[in-house]
């Protein structure tokens, strides 16, 4: 696994993967399984270059900002 991996970047991948996947869920409930096998690829430390920006200092589940 990566070294430079926190938990908030797990967090934030689980979330991406759940909103991704919950939009074939209709038509290919098991999608997800695929997006998660594509994170997991991506946190193997073997050829990994630096990620291009640091994890979050802090990570906050807020609401998104609703249109006027």
């Amino acid at each position: 696994m990566r070294a430079d991996i926190m938990g908030a970047d797990v967090v934030l991948l689980l979330g991406g993967i759940h909103q991704t996947a919950a939009l074939l869920l209709p038509v290919q409930p098991q999608a997800w399984r695929r997006y998660l096998a594509l994170a997991f690829d991506g946190l193997v430390a073997a050829g990994a270059g630096p990620l291009p920006e640091p994890p979050p200092a802090r990570l906050e589940i807020v609401e998104p900002a609703t249109q006027s």
